[in-house]
Formats: C-alpha cells, structure tokens, sequence
C-alpha cells in the first residue's frame, strides 16, 4: 500500500510525529506550507470560523496513493485554515484517509475530527489524537506504534 503522510505544523509538533511515523510505515511526506501565515489568535479565530488559507503547490499527487493520513493541529475546534485549503483543493482524488493531531487537547479533539467527517462526508481511520504535553514529555512513542501498526492492519 502506497502512503502519503501530508503534514501541517505550526510549531513543529505535528512536522515531528509526521516524519516519525513516515519512517515506521515508509511513507512518502508531504509538508503544507501557508503562504501568508497569522499568528496563533487570527488562525484560532480562522479555524473557528472555517476560513481557508493560502497554500503553496505540493510536489505529490495524493491520487497516485492509496492512503493519505493527515497529520496537523487542531485549534478553538477546527482544523487549521491551511488543512483546509488542502482538504478542499485535494479531496476528489483521495481514496482513503486516516488522522493525527498534536494540539493542546489531545485526545478531547476526537469530536473535531466527527465533523470534519460530516462535513465533508468523509471516513477518517483510524486516527491518533496526541497533546503538545505527551510530546514535550516523550511519552507518546507506543501509541505512534499502534498508529502505525493500525494503518498497515486497517488496509
């Protein structure tokens, strides 16, 4: 199974689980980068309201994978404006999703991820919600591995 891990991290968190799982599953890696990024209360507020952020060209065609696992924070409930402009610009060609989020909440943004789906009538599995806090502490690596483990057995 081919594997895309597209990421979008703010202050690294969500860059370093992505290229850590990448490497347990051997995935190919793919960074969003927001063109004209705010600061942290705008892209709360951005994220809130659904606002889309501008986004720079990828260099992988998620059609070409049969997996695409998004891997970015989430904020005030919302996914960040830059995911969004991915989800939106992407979605057709995406065959099979999965989700990790490193945010400040953790495993209470599980709801975040429902909606989306809803919203966007989608099946996002499995999904890995992580906090800032298990990250600073290192104390998240065997729950990475179940991830993993999850996205190889779920196929």
């Amino acid at each position: 199974m081919k594997t895309l891990i597209v990421y979008y991290s703010r202050t690294g968190h969500n860059k370093q689980v992505a290229k850590e799982l990448a490497e347990m599953i051997s995935a190919d890696v793919e960074e969003i980068v927001e063109l004209k990024p705010k600061g942290f209360v705008m892209s709360g507020w951005q994220s809130m309201t659904k606002a889309k952020g501008e986004i720079g060209d990828v260099a992988h065609d998620p059609a070409d994978y049969d997996l695409v696992v998004l891997v970015a924070p989430l904020w005030f409930g919302g996914i960040s404006p830059a995911l969004r402009t991915y989800i939106e610009k992407y979605l057709k060609k995406i065959k099979s999703i999965a989700c990790l989020s490193v945010s400040g909440n953790g495993m209470k943004n599980e709801p975040y991820i429902n909606k989306l789906e809803q919203e966007y009538s989608l099946s996002i599995q499995p999904r890995l919600m992580l906090t800032d806090s298990e990250l600073q502490k290192g104390i998240y690596s065997e729950r990475l591995k179940s991830f993993a483990l999850a996205l190889k057995s779920d196929r």
